[in-house]
């Protein structure tokens, strides 16, 4: 088949992303100082990889709601270990015979969280909003397809903003936390992406 002059056949695309970090002194000397056996936290791990997913909204708010569920799971369970309160007690507060009887992760962050360490994640407004509106994103794309809030479907920068106030929540609380319970972390790291996008007629 001869090609018509003016007329385009065929038009294909592709996408390319490159990212960097970039690893200044100070970086390079926090790395020195974590132990050769060092592994981060499970929850640091996916909302790095929640991160990653973007620009795919609705995996990535999946991974940063189930980065929450994880960490205050933990928390509260190694908090209540060191409280007043009998182990069978806990046990049965957070294991009943029926699923729906068990604490929502509304009262994990809330009520438990309260009595574990003197203060609620409700107490702080912003992180509370940024909490409900992640689960809310979370639920709707589990059951809908589509992560929104409301009724308006989540563009890429507001899932970012979700996925950075999920780190925002999780650090509000380890400072609440005993200091033998606070993990390391690095800070002074800077990522840079770059997409080229690639088009042959």
């Amino acid at each position: 088949m001869v090609a018509e002059k003016g007329l385009v056949r065929a038009r294909l695309g592709r996408a390319l992303k490159l990212s960097w970090i970039a690893v200044n002194s100070q970086v390079w000397r926090n790395l020195h100082s974590l132990s050769p056996d060092y592994i981060p936290p499970s929850w640091e791990l996916l909302l790095l990889d929640s991160n990653d997913l973007l620009p795919e909204i609705g995996p990535s708010i999946v991974l940063a709601m189930t980065a929450l569920e994880v960490f205050i799971s933990i928390f509260l369970d190694q908090l209540a270990d060191r409280s007043a309160i009998p182990q069978d007690l806990w046990k049965w507060i957070n294991n009943r015979q029926l699923f729906l009887q068990d604490p929502t992760i509304d009262d994990q962050f809330d009520e438990l969280l309260k009595i574990l360490t003197g203060v609620s994640l409700k107490e702080k407004k912003e992180l509370w909003d940024a909490f409900k509106n992640l689960k809310k994103a979370r639920n709707s794309f589990v059951h809908e397809g589509i992560a929104k809030v409301g009724n308006r479907a989540l563009s890429r920068e507001d899932a970012q903003r979700l996925i950075g106030s999920a780190d925002k929540i999780i650090r509000f609380i380890k400072e609440k936390l005993p200091e033998d319970m606070k993990w390391p972390e690095f800070k002074y790291a800077f990522k840079v992406e770059a997409t080229m996008k690639l088009f042959k007629d």
